[in-house]
């Protein structure tokens, strides 16, 4: 977390089950400015990573070649 926040980097998606190494490791004033998405599933990670939500009845591959960008 340190390198990002020294990179510019803002807006972290972390495994959910990561949050308690989030809160007992990194430091609050690094964790200031930030945002953290906890998510349990690559689908969540997808949805918040591209600015349109993956389709539910279209296969991951056939949405990203169709995507805009």
């Amino acid at each position: 977390m340190l390198g990002a926040r020294r990179a510019g980097v803002r807006v972290v998606i972390l495994p959910k089950r990561n949050e308690k190494n989030l809160i007992e490791d990194v430091p609050s004033q690094v964790r200031d400015g930030m945002t953290f998405h906890l998510v349990d599933t690559v689908d969540q990670v997808l949805n918040l990573a591209l600015e349109e939500p993956i389709p539910k009845d279209n296969r991951i591959r056939e949405s990203l070649l169709h995507a805009r960008n």
